[in-house]
């Protein structure tokens, strides 16, 4: 077990965890990729010590939704896409959730409440839900009185449980400095390009649904 300072800041916390744990580590990154970023500054090749990374961001195919780059990237990426250049350029071991899948699985919200085991778990999914499904109303993803949400972020703790839910296909990437990225065909070798497991298609949404229930419950017992 890494022993890390409680005064470290966050990429100093990744550094020291990377650089001091005797197993395995992975990294499932739901933001922006700013404190991986400062990691791999701070001690190039830092970040191929991960097991995997696996992150939540861009898009290939499908519409961006960062208001900062007029919607031409994926808000993660686009707010630092400096960033995400740097990350997918520092691992092979990257696993990518971009919205081209996360847009098309949707949960219904209804279904995941009545799976719930207690009133407790329950006030809990109910309130999380409802701030998704408001802040998704605010960006224009769904319309006012859906049951139906994305969770976007959800598909990276889903895959680290069970990989095989997933569909993923090794692509070359580029991202440039607004975070708008560029598959490449495979056919060209170029150093600028990075080598990405890319995930396009999923299982079912109530499959998933049935694990992110059960991952929660987890942490509510």
């Amino acid at each position: 077990k890494a022993v890390v300072s409680t005064q470290s800041t966050g990429h100093e916390f990744l550094l020291e965890t990377l650089q001091n744990s005797k197993s395995d580590v992975t990294l499932i990154a739901i933001g922006p990729l700013t404190n991986l970023h400062a990691v791999e500054k701070l001690s190039p090749g830092v970040l191929s010590k991960a097991k995997r990374i696996i992150i939540m961001g861009g898009c290939i195919k499908e519409e961006g939704n960062c208001p900062k780059t007029n919607l031409i990237s994926e808000y993660n990426f686009g707010m630092d896409g400096n960033a995400a250049h740097c990350v997918l350029n520092a691992s092979n071991n990257v696993v990518l959730f971009p919205l081209d899948v996360t847009n098309h699985v949707q949960f219904d919200m209804d279904q995941i409440l009545a799976s719930t085991r207690s009133e407790k778990q329950k006030d809990f999914f109910s309130s999380l839900m409802s701030g998704v499904l408001s802040a998704m109303v605010r960006e224009g993803e769904c319309a006012i009185g859906s049951r139906d949400l994305n969770i976007h972020d959800v598909h990276c703790f889903v895959y680290f449980l069970d990989p095989t839910r997933y569909n993923t296909v090794l692509e070359q990437l580029t991202v440039d400095e607004k975070g708008v990225v560029t598959a490449h065909a495979t056919n060209g070798e170029a150093k600028s390009r990075s080598k990405v497991n890319v995930a396009y298609s999923g299982t079912d949404a109530a499959t998933i649904g049935g694990l992110v229930t059960r991952m929660f419950e987890s942490i509510l017992l």
